[in-house]
């Protein structure tokens, strides 16, 4: 069956095409050969000029119910030729849709379940390593360090930068729109031990050499830390957090395309305060995962929806971890949530890795991966292109902070590989923050 290739041409826009130029509420279909339209050439050319034009920010194309959405700048995709296309109305615009006969185009690949390419990092891609603390110092440092050396097996070298404004460990880190942005924590002790919480914010650009001297930004309303932190379209939303007493809020800001940030405002409520949990989101969906607060420690898995305004939509809860656990890595890849290590009620640090693939609200059931090399809690993961890297953690026993850099792939089915030691951060670190940009 012969194949075409369409491009959607739109500038930062999902587009709407509709079969009139007339305003119309009307949904209307194209059918047969080619939708109607004549064969395709070898050079792009306008599809169904007069006919179809792109007013608007949804584009769709499918068989029954099947829709596939279209975000992205020149964005290909391969359509058979004996498909029924939809069209729906939306916002006016004035972009065309282009098609070109797909045998004129190299390497394209048809796969129903999308799936993100994988890049080949640049020189320039940084992991950056932002305070912490080390069971007696909480530090301010900030180091950073270049993914390719990291991969190569070579010797490493880590590169100064801009120190936080403030020492802190148990703080929250996003990367949005060419920006670091570093918020709450805890700054220090009192003189009789209690932790001291800030509700700071601070953001630094980066640049292919590092990152420029930290600003103070808006602060979030409340002091916090241990708090769990998700990034969703122009948002970052933060959730839960010690205050210094359990919050249940989640709050939320809008980052504009220079960096700056909106005030935060509260954008919903948990249904009950924790800490020490982790969050992620799943196309539009925030899922919660685990965590405790003076109660007991949880393994209830919750998701609820995100709006386009980043409000938080109605919780529901769906499969539990497979044991309560608090200070716990997770990250998503393609659908699939995994969660690594954590710390149990008992204190025990825990090496299992599980993941679950998300649907709509509802998590599957939770699938062994290949464990961590060593019992771990407190640490950080950050998964770029299907690669994972895990830096630091403890409060384990022989040594109690760890410095190690981990790092596994994700393969088919979203199964992990196996773990490799790549690296060691420059002190051996817990609750610090750890982003990969740009």
């Amino acid at each position: 069956m012969r194949v075409v290739l369409i491009l959607i041409v739109s500038a930062h826009a999902l587009c709407t095409a509709y079969a009139s130029r007339q305003a119309t509420s009307d949904f209307s279909r194209l059918t047969g050969p080619y939708l109607g339209q004549k064969s395709p050439s070898t050079a792009p050319e306008v599809f169904a000029p007069g006919t179809v034009s792109t007013e608007g920010t949804h584009f769709g194309y499918g068989r029954a119910s099947h829709t596939h959405g279209l975000g992205n700048e020149f964005t290909p995709f391969l359509i058979p030729d004996d498909a029924d296309l939809s069209f729906a109305s939306g916002r006016t615009g004035d972009d065309n849709v282009y098609w070109v006969d797909a045998g004129s185009v190299e390497k394209i690949v048809v796969d129903e379940k999308p799936t993100s390419e994988k890049r080949v990092f640049e020189p320039h891609t940084q992991l950056l390593i932002m305070g912490g603390f080390n069971e007696s110092v909480i530090y301010s440092d900030v180091h950073s360090v270049s993914v390719l050396d990291l991969l190569s097996g070579e010797e490493i070298v880590w590169i100064q930068q801009p120190s936080l404004p403030k020492a802190l460990q148990g703080h929250a880190a996003a990367v949005s729109n060419g920006h670091i942005y570093i918020i709450g924590g805890v700054e220090g002790f009192a003189e009789n031990r209690r932790a001291v919480f800030s509700s700071d914010v601070f953001s630094a650009e980066t640049e292919d050499s590092g990152l420029t001297e930290w600003k103070r930004n808006r602060s979030i309303p409340c002091p916090l830390s241990y708090h769990a932190v998700a990034k969703y379209r122009d948002f970052i939303i933060i959730s839960g957090g010690q205050t210094p007493h359990d919050n249940s809020a989640v709050y939320r800001t809008r980052i504009a395309e220079n960096g700056e940030m909106d005030v935060w405002e509260r954008a919903g409520d948990l249904p009950k305060p924790v800490r020490g949990h982790a969050s992620v989101m799943v196309r539009d969906r925030l899922f919660i995962l685990g965590g405790h607060n003076d109660r007991g420690f949880f393994a209830d898995v919750l998701s609820a929806p995100v709006d386009m305004d980043g409000k938080i939509g109605e919780w529901e809860y769906t499969t539990p971890l497979p044991v309560p656990l608090v200070h716990f890595g997770a990250a998503e890849h393609q659908g699939r949530i995994f969660v690594f290590g954590g710390q149990d009620a008992e204190d025990n640090l825990h090496s299992e890795v599980y993941s679950a693939e998300a649907v709509g609200s509802k998590l599957g059931p939770w699938r062994k991966e290949a464990p961590f090399p060593v019992p771990q809690s407190r640490m950080t993961v950050n998964v770029v292109d299907g690669k994972i890297f895990v830096t630091g953690g403890g409060f384990g026993w022989a040594p109690p902070v760890y410095s190690a850099i981990y790092s596994s792939e994700i393969g088919e089915d979203g199964v992990l590989g196996e773990w490799r030691k790549i690296g060691d951060l420059p002190k051996q670190l817990a609750f610090h923050a750890a982003v990969v940009c740009p």
